[in-house]
């Protein structure tokens, strides 16, 4: 006869079986980076193209994010989690749209927009997150765009403090 609670494979009290929940997954890969105005406001066009968050602001100790492309590249296959958050000034009072996107290797996996009052100094934002599941070496990027020319840049110059675009990852593995 087998002791009380033991295990049916060995006979062994709490020897084996099931493990309880793991505690909680510290993130290896991780890194926040802002749009840095030092050289004033970025221009969104009409043709989508990629925001570079210029100054990483925390993390980033496996070197995943590169300010000079804007690309994270997944150090390893994992469940990663994005936050976007990208700031738009309307220069010129006209009305029109931005919109940023999260890509995956050049594919656009989450877009959202804001449209933008015809009102000189507006500031709007485009926030949201992202799970997605990677594989080694994919590659995630910010883009975006203007639905009109020359009156919608990144960043503000009336709340230059206040308003800054952001872009982090932690991954869950």
């Amino acid at each position: 006869m087998s002791p009380l609670n033991a295990c049916s494979a060995c006979s062994l009290p709490s020897s084996c079986g099931p493990t309880g929940p793991a505690g909680l997954v510290t993130p290896s890969s991780f890194f926040r980076a802002q749009l840095s105005q030092v050289n004033g406001v970025v221009p969104l066009t009409t043709t989508t193209e990629p925001i570079i968050f210029n100054a990483v602001t925390g993390g980033n100790l496996d070197a995943a994010y590169d300010v000079v492309t804007g690309i994270y590249t997944a150090p390893r296959a994992g469940f990663y989690v994005f936050d976007v958050n990208v700031v738009i000034n309307n220069v010129i009072a006209t009305v029109g749209r931005a919109i940023a996107s999260l890509t995956v290797n050049g594919v656009a996996t989450n877009s959202q927009e804001a449209n933008i009052l015809g009102t000189i100094g507006q500031v709007s934002a485009i926030t949201f997150s992202s799970l997605l599941l990677l594989s080694s070496a994919d590659q995630v990027q910010v883009t975006g765009r203007a639905t009109v020319l020359g009156n919608l840049t990144l960043g503000s110059n009336v709340y230059p403090i206040a308003a800054s675009s952001t872009f982090q990852c932690k991954s869950l593995f």
